[in-house]
């Protein structure tokens, strides 16, 4: 199953070839432009939970929710996504 990922303003931010596993959508982001501000802002959210920096978590999953991601398929939110190389999971609301 593909997912194609878009923020509020209907850009395409990638797609995933997502498996489903308890309400968990993961797979391979595909199609993306590596240097967008969301890409950066997840890479970047991604090496604070490597390095365990905790205390700026918040301010960048809010930051992260400000681009209202969704699925375009399914016109459903995300959240809880997290980037770790080209592998991207989330939750949808």
């Amino acid at each position: 199953m593909t997912h194609t990922i878009i923020d509020k303003f209907g850009n395409i931010i990638g797609s995933v070839e997502v498996v489903e596993k308890d309400g968990l959508f993961s797979g391979e982001l595909i199609g993306y432009n590596k240097s967008s501000d969301i890409i950066k802002l997840l890479k970047r959210y991604e090496g604070y939970v490597n390095d365990q920096v905790l205390t700026i978590l918040d301010e960048i999953e809010d930051e992260i929710n400000s681009y209202g991601l969704k699925v375009q398929e399914i016109e459903s939110q995300i959240f809880n996504i997290q980037l770790f190389g080209d592998k991207l999971s989330y939750e949808l609301k």
